[in-house]
């Protein structure tokens, strides 16, 4: 795991011996925002991740309302929209 912050969650780790991609934030400035930017930059990651190594990659959304700020690890829907599936609900956030 390279993203140290995702270590004190040791929840997360389904196995320690897979290669995850993790999705962990994108910020869009707010001049840019509702423009479709974060879905593109998620679909690239995906196409990019998709050629490697990785056994799957997986994102964090927050669980409860944001402000669009607040959505920096991207909405629940987004990922969604681009088939991602909730795998676990956290105090916090989803694992999808």
């Amino acid at each position: 795991m390279n993203f140290q912050r995702l270590i004190k969650y040791y929840d997360l780790v389904d196995n320690k011996h897979d290669r995850v991609c993790s999705v962990v934030c994108s910020l869009i400035s707010p001049d840019f925002r509702r423009r479709g930017i974060a879905k593109q930059l998620l679909g690239q990651i995906c196409s990019d991740y998709a050629s490697r190594d990785y056994h799957y990659i997986e994102a964090y959304p927050g669980n409860w309302e944001f402000s669009c700020e607040g959505h920096f690890k991207g909405p629940l829907n987004l990922y969604e929209m681009s088939g991602f599936k909730i795998e676990r609900k956290l105090e916090d956030f989803y694992k999808i």
